[in-house]
């Protein structure tokens, strides 16, 4: 179960990966902007049961929020309290990690994360289950962990 939800993970990241990196050519100088060209695109379809429904900016992060049908999509096992606290400790250590590297030493997107540096801002996804209305932080990169980043 671990690798088919690693491997679809680093799918739905790649997926994102190519998203965030077309809404950040010719970033300009604003977060917002970028956000307002991101949703642009959405919804959008990551298939594996995910949508990006929106994206924006809060005080301390970029948000993607993303609906999971909770019927179909692996993912929906995030917002199971219990299973996803558990999952996510799981995973944290190694795969979560290696998320946040996918995303931090992505070329495409070391713009958007020089933004983000100057402007104070981390970077996070949150899932929402299309049926139960629940909510889960996925991945976050702290502001703190944005600021150690040297371009």
């Amino acid at each position: 179960m671990k690798k088919s939800i690693t491997s679809i993970l680093m799918t739905i990241v790649g997926g994102l990966v190519m998203s965030i990196a077309f809404a950040s050519c010719n970033l300009t100088p604003s977060l917002q902007t970028f956000v307002d060209k991101l949703n642009e695109d959405c919804p959008k379809d990551f298939g594996e049961g995910m949508i990006i429904t929106k994206a924006e900016l809060t005080d301390n992060h970029i948000v993607m929020r993303a609906e999971v049908d909770e019927d179909q999509s692996i993912l929906a096992i995030f917002l199971i309290d219990e299973m996803g606290d558990a999952l996510t400790k799981e995973l944290e250590e190694k795969e979560f990690n290696e998320l946040k590297n996918m995303f931090l030493n992505d070329n495409d997107l070391k713009d958007l994360f020089k933004q983000c540096k100057k402007e104070h801002k981390g970077f996070k996804i949150t899932l929402t289950g299309n049926k139960s209305g629940k909510t889960a932080d996925f991945l976050e990169i702290t502001p703190e962990e944005i600021q150690k980043l040297e371009f």
